[in-house]
């Protein structure tokens, strides 16, 4: 039914406005592969209920919220996990790579980058100096940059400042 339904949608969008605000944060400050692990080892044991009681409405909905929630925090550890495999050098090299781009015309079926787009989380506390850090690394950026500040960048408090220096730079 529609009600069913909207129940459904309200359990899985529940958990993401209320956990992720905190999550990343949280899961910056914890082993990102162990936070992988436990979300996906609790998502499949929360798959499993329903194998075994999935008649009853509400264990439904506990279980899409649960389930929602272990996204919530496998999420953004998956997505920050790169730079902690990489070692720094290795990746200071492949972005120096691209960044190395022949300015001359483009060959058939090659493409050029038309912006770089920064979404969120540009610091890790929201300092000034961590701006300068980032302006810094990205001057060899030979493209427009658009940035957007997360939830990190306001941590400190001094989103204002952050954001001057990043214009600026």
């Amino acid at each position: 039914s529609g009600l069913g339904v909207s129940g459904a949608v309200v359990a899985e969008v529940l958990p993401v406005v209320v956990l992720a605000p905190l999550a990343g944060p949280l899961v910056d400050r914890l082993p990102r592969v162990k936070v992988m692990v436990a979300a996906d080892v609790g998502r499949a044991l929360l798959a499993s209920v329903l194998a075994i009681w999935h008649g009853q409405v509400a264990i439904v909905y506990a279980v899409a919220f649960g389930l929602s929630a272990g996204s919530v925090f496998f999420n953004p550890a998956a997505g920050s996990l790169l730079p902690t495999l990489v070692e720094d050098e290795q990746l200071r090299v492949a972005e120096q790579g691209r960044g190395e781009r022949d300015a001359g015309p483009l060959a058939a079926g090659e493409s050029a980058d038309d912006v770089l787009l920064l979404a969120g989380d540009l610091t890790d506390y929201g300092l000034p100096e961590e701006a300068h850090v980032l302006v810094r690394e990205l001057s060899a950026a030979k493209m427009p940059t658009v940035a957007v500040l997360g939830n990190h960048d306001f941590e400190s408090g001094k989103q204002d400042e952050v954001k001057r220096i990043l214009e600026e730079g």
